[in-house]
């Protein structure tokens, strides 16, 4: 789904400029991608970056 669904287009060109420029894949960057995922909008991207901050997941980043 992510890899296809114009919803996610963006979320694929945060990605795309990560990998292209040799930066590690970043939750919270690649969060900013999913804009259109919820109805909540930007409330959603925060609360999954706060969650991301929250669980020290950016530890985890590949």
């Amino acid at each position: 789904m992510l890899n296809s669904h114009s919803a996610y287009k963006e979320l694929r060109a945060i990605r795309a400029k990560q990998r292209e420029t040799k930066q590690s894949l970043s939750g919270a960057k690649l969060a900013d991608g999913l804009i259109r995922y919820s109805e909540r909008g930007e409330a959603y991207i925060q609360e999954i970056k706060a969650m991301i901050r929250i669980n020290q997941l950016e530890n985890y980043n590949i």
